[in-house]
């Protein structure tokens, strides 16, 4: 019995696939084909054309490797700038909370000097509205 063999890589089809990805890609504003990936895949058509197809898969291998690589340093870049936007979110609701209970004593004592439970019923309503919509405001972002 013969070991089984692998069919041999369509170079032409996985440069048409990946073409086609890339030109999806393009589409979107935001992304930018990167550079070495570009050089990367015709360095790898250079290296096929001259060692012929007993290297596809190698080839294949080490362009899939480069391709993984440049994914990760994506991921991890992507991820750094979730983290920031967290981050900065978090401390946005903390110093909103900060100052809503720092401006709640006096205005509560000054509304209560003045105008009694109605001036203070007025303030907190206010001080709960104008929070809230800071809350939405930092949610959206």
């Amino acid at each position: 019995m013969t070991p089984p063999q692998h069919a041999p890589i369509r170079w032409s089809a996985f440069v048409e696939a990946f073409l086609s990805a890339l030109a999806r890609s393009r589409s979107k504003p935001a992304q930018q084909l990167d550079p070495a990936l570009v050089e990367e895949l015709r360095i790898a058509l250079a290296a096929r054309r001259e060692l012929g197809p007993e290297y596809d898969r190698e080839l294949a291998e080490a362009f899939l490797q480069e391709v993984s690589r440049v994914l990760e340093e994506r991921v991890e870049q992507l991820w750094r700038q979730h983290e920031r936007r967290r981050r900065w979110t978090v401390l946005g609701r903390s110093l909103l909370l900060t100052v809503v209970l720092l401006t709640s004593i006096p205005l509560t004592f000054v509304a209560g000097a003045t105008t009694g439970v109605t001036g203070i019923i007025v303030v907190w309503v206010g001080l709960i509205v104008l929070t809230a919509l800071a809350l939405l405001l930092l949610r959206s972002q």
